[in-house]
């Protein structure tokens, strides 16, 4: 019922948990609003790919706090590939736990401090990336052909249409 309320329009707000992430296909949502990034790049490419249907734009808000300092790399390498703007400060928050000069920032009053361990040439972790990164493709090579599959159908019809 909540989900029927949201695609016919008439609640225009949808709270959801990552379960919304995937398999959900509803048409022009404008804004998405992540409260957390999750664990990985997928995961956060098919939450704000509920923005970008049908060749449809949209934004997606992300919270992205000190505390996700070793997913920066991989969120700047999705911003980038999708020929987004990258805040400096996001850079920096990468570069900073690149280089294992500590991290931190400041949060509630405190310092919360220490070293980040680089762990970023981690075989497992480079598989997992690329496995992460060959995903997207395929989601966004499958959203495409399905789009172009509705186009030719939709044109097909208007074809056959205006022959009549």
């Amino acid at each position: 019922l909540v989900l029927q309320d949201f695609r016919s329009g008439r609640s225009p707000i949808l709270v959801a948990t990552d379960v919304a992430a995937r398999g959900l296909d509803v048409e022009d949502v404008k804004f998405v609003i992540n409260f957390d990034y999750p664990n990985n790049s997928e995961d956060y490419v098919h939450r704000i790919g509920r923005t970008g249907r049908s060749h449809a734009t949209g934004t997606a808000y992300t919270f992205f706090t000190p505390q996700n300092a070793k997913q920066a790399s991989d969120l700047i390498a999705v911003l980038k590939e999708a020929n987004q703007i990258i805040s400096p400060k996001l850079l920096e928050l990468a570069d900073n736990f690149r280089g294992g000069r500590g991290g931190g920032g400041r949060r509630w009053g405190r310092n919360r401090g220490g070293g980040f361990r680089n762990n970023s040439l981690s075989p497992r972790r480079s598989r997992s990336r690329s496995r992460d990164r060959d995903r997207s493709r395929r989601d966004r090579d499958h959203d495409r052909d399905r789009d172009r599959r509705r186009r030719s159908r939709s044109s097909s019809s208007s074809r056959s249409r205006s022959r009549s």
